[in-house]
């Protein structure tokens, strides 16, 4: 932790991010996995910046249009926040999966 102290220039900025990633780490049990799942009737560059919302949260993509994200936050709340950066006719679904989870690919 000393090392990330002085890495910093703000010792007071690095002890606030030191605390809320450890909140992160402790929270992570709590956490829900949510599938979101997508298919763009205009597919294109104006998707960008929901595909960064979905990277920026730290989701992983597991298929072409599906991905898993973990977030304490409720499928309205996570809908409602993708749901804004998609373009007119788009579809969405947030839905929460299990502890039990599998897949891949046939090759």
């Amino acid at each position: 932790m000393y090392l990330l102290y002085a890495a910093c220039a703000e010792a007071e900025r690095c002890r606030i991010a030191v605390a809320e990633q450890a909140d992160k780490v402790w929270d992570a049990t709590l956490m829900k996995k949510w599938l979101v799942s997508y298919v763009l009737e205009s597919p294109g560059l104006e998707h960008l910046d929901f595909f960064n919302a979905l990277k920026c949260l730290g989701a992983e993509r597991l298929m072409s249009a599906h991905w898993v994200l973990q977030s304490d936050q409720s499928a309205t709340a996570l809908r409602d926040q993708f749901a804004m950066l998609l373009a007119p006719n788009d579809q969405l679904l947030v839905a929460e999966l299990g502890q039990d989870i599998a897949w891949g690919t046939k090759n």
